[in-house]
């Protein structure tokens, strides 16, 4: 399957994009109770939870890649605030929080949302080192 190619323009917007949305998360982390709660070891130390998420392509791509995108999808954390938010209860607000940063800063980075082709297509372009295809030698003819 050919992964699907995207404009540079749109690229950008994207990452700009999850940019806006780290900073919105840490603005509201900072500004909610969260912080005096939990403190900014609690965000440090969760904001890399979601990349737990890697260990199910050992169950295969398409497997991986399902998971990945469970944990990597702005519904969960979207979720987690608004039932926080909606019920008071603090720890679901900082979990949503620092849940929508780490995909915000993902987002920026160039990680997208994966395809079952494989971890390295995404919906934001392909990630990683990118080997050319070099064309065939030609044959020489030596004697």
């Amino acid at each position: 399957m050919k992964a699907l190619t995207m404009t540079t323009g749109v690229r950008w917007t994207l990452r700009l994009e999850g940019l806006l949305v780290l900073v919105a998360a840490l603005y509201l982390y900072a500004h909610q109770s969260a912080p005096q709660a939990f403190g900014w070891g609690v965000f440090a130390l969760f904001f890399l939870l979601p990349d737990v998420s890697f260990f199910s392509y050992l169950a295969g791509r398409q497997v991986g890649a399902v998971i990945y995108n469970i944990a990597h999808s702005y519904i969960g954390p979207v979720l987690c605030f608004l039932a926080g938010w909606l019920l008071g209860i603090p720890v679901f607000i900082a979990a949503g929080l620092i849940w929508s940063a780490h995909i915000g800063f993902d987002r920026f980075l160039g990680y997208g949302l994966k395809y079952p082709s494989g971890f390295q297509d995404t919906h934001l372009g392909k990630i990683g080192r990118q080997t050319e295809q070099l064309p065939d030698k030609p044959e020489t003819n030596s004697v």
